[in-house]
């Protein structure tokens, strides 16, 4: 079996889901089914790419609006056309550019085609139909396909709400290699390694520096937990600098700076960019912080739970929820509040039994729900049951 992943941005690019994706299309490779990627080219890297044995294709999205749409799709399908039997299911990783395309490809030449949504409030079912003549466009377009992904309880409740074929829908959680996330005895050396303080309590916010993840909350909520804990830091972890084309996250970020330095804490935060030391830095942390206001299925969490770190994460019903028992495996807080995450994290310092009980939790939970050997073999055991038409 030959999968062709559709999604918008891939390496060099950052991207969440294509970080899931890379380490996804790695595990299916052991199980003898082959991918490609193609994707689109912000940055002018090669049009034709081989990384970790994956093929990438990468295609110029033309800037005019009309014309320029026309010409893309023409071209999309003209490269399937050429590959067509390089592939038996085209899974459109969000609405990539192209899945049009590759829609009426599959139609036109028998091929599946499964659609994966991302986040819930911005290309799930319900939201999709409620987005003028476009987004309605879109709904049609997608109730026609053969399979569905969804990340999260909350997205399956969308295409339940739609009235959906529900046999076409798989719940289908991210994973991860539980082998690269682990809990770390000696924080010391791996503080030292990484040009962390030592003796000061860690707190850690992983994911791009934007508004819909939170972060003005967090900078609030630690503006009242440095005043009560002085020996409090926090560390985010994630791209903070943004293309021209990002205007809006760029001024962002810099409202995030200006607050940062009214309040007087540039000693006690610091922005490591986008790096390659996720799993370092989860590991060399006390207490994991996630107040985003919309998600899918963080990728982030699930990594922070497997390293047996206690997670505070804003309420995302049918999201949160799924991830962990409130109390148990994590504190789930109501969004937008700074008040309640400076209280809830403040407990977890000044309680390290409790905060330690509550990561063990964490880590049993990811290794029983969240590997990326169970989740791997849920995406193989539906591509199967598509290609057979034999739904869940």
């Amino acid at each position: 079996m030959n999968i062709c992943m559709l999604i918008d941005r891939y390496k060099p690019i950052f991207s969440g889901r294509a970080i899931f994706l890379e380490i996804l299309c790695k595990e299916f490779k052991k199980e003898n089914i082959n991918t490609f990627i193609i994707t689109c080219n912000y940055d002018n890297s090669s049009s034709c790419d081989v990384i970790d044995g994956i093929p990438i294709y990468r295609f110029k999205s033309n800037k005019r609006k009309y014309f320029g749409e026309l010409l893309f799709g023409l071209n999309f399908f003209l490269l399937l056309l050429k590959m067509r039997n390089n592939f038996d299911i085209i899974h459109s990783n969000s609405l990539a550019k192209g899945y049009i395309s590759s829609l009426l490809f599959c139609k036109l030449f028998k091929k599946k085609f499964i659609f994966q949504s991302a986040c819930y409030g911005s290309d799930d079912m319900v939201t999709l139909k409620k987005k003028g003549r476009r987004g309605r466009w879109r709904y049609i377009l997608l109730s026609l396909i053969d399979g569905y992904i969804a990340i999260s309880p909350i997205m399956v409740k969308t295409y339940n709400d739609c009235k959906f074929d529900t046999k076409k829908v798989a719940l289908i959680p991210n994973g991860k290699p539980m082998d690269e996330f682990y809990p770390e005895e000696d924080k010391r050396y791996l503080r030292e390694k990484l040009g962390l303080p030592i003796n000061k309590k860690i707190l850690c916010f992983m994911g791009s520096i934007i508004r819909r993840k939170g972060v003005d909350i967090l900078i609030e909520a630690f503006k009242i937990i440095n005043k009560e804990f002085q020996n409090s830091f926090l560390l985010l972890v994630g791209p903070n600098k943004f293309e021209i084309l990002e205007k809006e996250n760029n001024l962002f970020v810099g409202e995030i700076i200006n607050k940062i330095s009214k309040y007087s804490l540039e000693n006690d935060i610091i922005f490591t960019g986008e790096s390659k030391e996720v799993s370092n830095y989860l590991r060399a942390s006390d207490i994991f912080v996630f107040p985003s206001r919309q998600e899918g299925c963080p990728n982030v969490v699930i990594e922070a739970m497997a390293c047996g770190l206690p997670c505070i994460i804003s309420e995302m019903p049918g999201i949160s929820d799924f991830l962990m028992r409130d109390k148990e495996e994590g504190i789930i807080i109501p969004q937008d509040n700074p008040e309640r995450l400076a209280e809830e994290i403040l407990k977890l310092l000044n309680d390290p039994l409790k905060a330690n009980e509550i990561g063990k939790k964490a880590r049993e939970k990811a290794l029983l729900d969240f590997s990326l050997e169970k989740v791997s073999k849920q995406y193989i055991d539906f591509y199967r049951n598509i290609t057979k038409n034999n739904y869940l």
